[in-house]
């Protein structure tokens, strides 16, 4: 699986991206092909605010969640829009679910959002794997539609928007204090 990560990763590199300054310690990437675009987003550990774009939770038992957020540099260094969210149940032998992918676009205030989780839209997580020493790979794969979210938080389809599609790659070690073992 790492030989097919690292294809993949290789292939989308020659997309142009920028680099996050030196607040942002890199610790690994995700690489996604959005609607025929490739790239890559660093997934990083924020040294000024002490705040990781990646992090593994206790849910339930065994049961862990991984929530890992892909950005895009700007030109200045800091994060921005495309933004991409995973969230991944984890069961106690270390088989991954995913349960949702929100895309941040530019243009798309939080009154409108594009998903995919259990309600909206589809999703696929093909492979994951986890090590004891917090590597996570994996790849994904979503068709997410475009939402709207009223004052009570109630989520409908944005009618006569195009979907989505999406495909991408994983690989991570996440820092130890965000991790649960």
């Amino acid at each position: 699986m790492r030989t097919l990560l690292a294809m993949l990763i290789v292939l989308a590199l020659p997309v142009t991206a920028q680099e996050l300054s030196d607040r942002y310690q890199v610790f690994g990437e995700m690489a996604v092909t959005l609607d025929g675009t490739k790239m890559v987003l660093p997934i990083a550990f924020d040294l000024e605010n002490k705040n990781s774009f990646a992090e593994i939770r206790p849910l339930y038992g065994k049961v862990r969640m991984l929530s890992v957020t892909g950005v895009t540099a700007t030109d200045a260094g800091e994060w921005d829009a495309p933004m991409i969210a995973l969230v991944i149940q984890i069961s106690g032998s270390g088989k991954g679910t995913l349960m949702a992918i929100d895309l941040s676009e530019k243009g798309r205030s939080n009154a409108k959002r594009t998903v995919a989780n259990i309600e909206f839209g589809s999703m696929d997580l093909p492979e994951f794997s986890i090590s004891e020493d917090g590597a996570v790979e994996f790849r994904f794969s979503g068709e997410l539609v475009r939402t709207l979210v009223d004052s009570a938080y109630n989520q409908t389809l944005d009618e006569g928007q195009p979907p989505v599609k999406m495909i991408g790659t994983v690989s991570m070690i996440i820092p130890q204090a965000y991790r649960a073992n």
